[in-house]
């Protein structure tokens, strides 16, 4: 008996004074950070003078890992608890569909419009990167309270 109170006190305890879900408010701060970090490697990549098609298959991996580092970081994340929680896991699941199902796949046909030199593709490919919209995510961001991710 006293050992299994012994047990009882310890997992009670192992419960006790470990890491506390984030704030909505520290999940923000955390996911601008990212949104930040982010916009400042698009800016660089958007200054990329591509004269050649190899600069834009360069491009295109560079943009690649950008977005996969990002996806990454955002899964990362804790969330907070309640509600807060579950928009942030919506917003979560809203990046990463948009970075797995159309960010990335659209880079990747810009690569093999690139290296297959096919104008075409690579003006279509192109204008659906210029397309994409994440509204959804940047309405679950502003919900958050995470502006940076939000603008």
């Amino acid at each position: 008996m006293r050992r299994a109170l012994l047990l009882a006190a310890l997992f009670a305890l192992a419960g006790c004074g470990g890491e506390d879900k984030p704030s909505k408010e520290e999940f923000a701060r955390s996911a601008d950070a990212i949104c930040v970090d982010l916009e400042k490697q698009s800016q660089e990549l958007a200054e990329t003078q591509a004269t050649s098609t190899q600069d834009i298959v360069d491009f295109a991996g560079r943009a690649r890992e950008t977005a996969r580092s990002a996806v990454s970081r955002v899964r990362d994340l804790e969330v907070p608890e309640g509600a807060d929680g579950d928009v942030a896991e919506a917003w979560q699941d809203a990046v990463v569909t948009q970075a797995e199902d159309e960010l990335i796949p659209a880079l990747d046909r810009l690569e093999k419009a690139a290296k297959e030199n096919d104008e075409q593709a690579l003006l279509a490919a192109a204008q659906e990167l210029e397309a994409l919209e994440s509204s959804r995510a940047e309405r679950l961001a502003g919900d958050l309270g995470a502006r940076r991710c939000a603008d």
